[in-house]
């Protein structure tokens, strides 16, 4: 089973939670791994605790990629552990790929993800809530895959390039109906 997180290895991104509460998964499941796809200023950090938890053989640092379609296809769950976020498009990235996703609620998260529905929302920092969420994905499939079709499902819905080039050509026509009747 694999749990994997794409995103810039930065403080904000807590990426060091998520290695702590990957520590305590292990415990469970000792074949799990974890990867992360990404580069940034707390890399160094990020490996050096791997080596201080014993998890060099089983955390896996992909670097960057310019294709990360192809992580997200061998993980099994994607988290998400920012203690601060917009609109990240690494969820919908997962969601194309059917990945069911554990992330914290904090920006706009909790507009785009209802927990229980299209993934399960944690608070940010709570190590816990994160490893009690990653189990419960990593043990339950049925959920697993359930949540998965349901994020690329409203994907499709809210989030597909169609939908979003159709809405802003409605936007511009109804401008240029209106600008006309100014005039």
């Amino acid at each position: 089973l694999v749990i994997g997180t794409v995103g810039r290895l930065a403080e904000v991104k807590q990426q060091g939670i998520l290695i702590r509460a990957f520590q305590l998964v292990r415990v469970v499941i000792p074949t799990a791994h974890l990867i992360l796809v990404g580069d940034g200023p707390e890399r160094l950090k990020l490996e050096t605790l791997s080596h201080e938890l014993g998890l060099t053989k089983c955390v896996h640092f992909a670097g960057y990629q310019s294709c990360p379609e192809l992580y997200y296809r061998v993980m099994n769950v994607f988290a998400l552990t920012s203690r601060s976020e917009g609109f990240p498009v690494s969820l919908l990235e997962a969601w194309r790929e059917s990945v069911a996703i554990v992330s914290t609620a904090v920006g706009g998260i909790p507009k785009i993800v209802t927990h229980e529905r299209d993934g399960l929302l944690i608070s940010s920092g709570n190590v816990e809530a994160l490893t009690a969420s990653l189990l419960r994905l990593l043990n339950d499939q049925e959920l697993r895959l359930n949540l998965g079709r349901a994020g690329r499902k409203l994907l499709v819905e809210q989030y597909s390039l169609d939908r979003m080039a159709s809405e802003y050509e409605s936007r511009y026509r109804s401008l240029i109906t209106a600008r006309k009747e100014k005039e």
